[in-house]
């Protein structure tokens, strides 16, 4: 008699065959499952994988045709400022300048004023890089003609003067003669963050590709910075994409000038200052210099912006300024261009603003270097030379007080141009 077949399921233990065979089938069941949602995984992952590779290769082959195709101006800058302006008039020059000037407002204060009032017309800050008023005055006297350029920059320091005609001068275009009307703050500024911060200094070093003055320190955000503009060239030339924006929104304008109503063009400005426009971007015709027909009964009292500037004294930052005046120095010994520093007039008021013995070592300083390299000082800081009414504020002079140094200045060089006797050979 064949054994009957339970109905029930077995109740036999986990050895049985039964048991072993649906624990096989939910397995594989299960490991199928498992199998379909992890290989999704690695799936999208690849996908993620090569989308980013795409992008990286994608980004790197623009990278390589911007740095085989793209030719920046070294030159250009996102703003049109004062020291681009100085830089862009320069490069107009027909020949290279006899005489050259540097110095911070205080001798814009001379070159712009001064020949504003000596010319008897309003001048463009923007344009006007030369001292009209000195050039004639030496030209009448030297009987030759005397071509001047003015590299004086508002807030000038020694480090951005240095920056400058080391970058901008060489033997084949130096001058016979280098004028830089100097004051302490242009060596003690409390203001200043340190020589490689100025708008000039990292515009020298933009146009030299070369770091003409060096960042005083090294942080780890800026070795950072340094590697990925090695890495990357669209990042190192981020300046350079910025100014053919700006270059681009300054076209736009001049022809939205063109064609808009004249009522609308205040807006249009606007519209485009907002757009990108930086506010240190100068125009022609935003500063015009006027005529100074009398003395003002009083100075204008700037007396809190220059405590800012004396106080509190940083010696590391005349340390610094004083060793990058020596340089100036050394570098026309090398170019072979005489130097004459011209200690500039300051009201008693802004003196008393130094701290105790500020002046006098600063002083000193200025004619124990010009002594080492050849140099002269001229010293005009003196209530004898110049009185209160010729100051604008405690520090500048107005455009009467800004002609007359300028022609005390040319007085003094007529007597000491270099190769003065071979200029009179020459007009015999």
């Amino acid at each position: 008699m064949s054994p009957q077949t339970s109905s029930f399921p077995s109740t036999a233990g986990p050895n049985s065959e039964e048991t072993r065979r649906g624990s096989s089938s939910g397995s594989l069941l299960a490991g199928s499952q498992g199998a379909q949602f992890t290989d999704s995984l690695p799936f999208n992952a690849r996908l993620l994988k090569s989308n980013f590779l795409l992008a990286l290769l994608l980004f790197f082959a623009i990278d390589l045709f911007c740095r085989m195709n793209f030719r920046p101006d070294r030159f250009d800058l996102p703003e049109h400022n004062e020291i681009w302006w100085s830089m862009h008039c320069f490069r107009q020059l027909e020949r290279p300048p006899d005489l050259l000037i540097f110095g911070s407002s205080l001798m814009l204060a001379v070159t712009n004023n001064g020949d504003a009032t000596y010319l008897k017309q309003p001048l463009d800050g923007a344009l006007h890089h030369q001292s009209f008023c000195l050039e004639e005055n030496l030209s009448r006297h030297l009987k030759k003609p005397i071509r001047s350029y003015s590299f004086a920059v508002g807030g000038q320091m020694a480090s951005d003067a240095y920056a400058i005609e080391r970058t901008m001068i060489d033997k084949a275009n130096r001058p016979q003669l280098v004028v830089w009307g100097i004051a302490p703050r242009d060596l003690v500024d409390a203001a200043f963050d340190g020589a490689a911060s100025s708008d000039t200094a990292r515009y020298m070093n933009k146009i030299a590709g070369a770091q003409i003055i060096p960042p005083g320190h090294r942080s780890l955000p800026a070795y950072i910075d340094k590697a990925i503009s090695r890495l990357s060239y669209l990042y190192q030339m981020r300046t350079d994409f910025v100014c053919v924006k700006q270059n681009f929104l300054r076209e736009l304008r001049k022809g939205l000038e063109k064609i808009a109503k004249p009522a609308s063009l205040p807006f249009f400005q606007k519209a485009l200052d907002q757009g990108g426009e930086p506010p240190q971007e100068i125009e022609i015709g935003d500063r015009i210099i006027g005529v100074c027909t009398h003395y003002p009964e009083t100075i204008k009292d700037n007396t809190r912006e220059y405590r800012k500037r004396y106080n509190p004294f940083k010696l590391k930052t005349l340390i610094e300024q004083a060793s990058y005046l020596e340089r100036f120095l050394s570098l026309n010994r090398e170019l072979g261009s005489r130097v004459v520093l011209v200690n500039m007039p300051l009201t008693a008021q802004n003196q008393q603003l130094m701290p105790i013995g500020l002046y006098d070592s600063y002083l000193s300083e200025l004619r124990l270097l010009a002594s080492k390299y050849g140099a002269e000082v001229l010293d005009l800081n003196s209530p004898s030379i110049f009185s209160s009414k010729e100051f604008f504020d405690t520090a500048h002079l107005n455009g009467l007080g800004g002609e007359k140094l300028a022609r005390l200045l040319s007085s003094h060089l007529n007597q000491t141009w270099p190769n003065k006797a071979q200029a009179k050979d020459q007009c015999r």
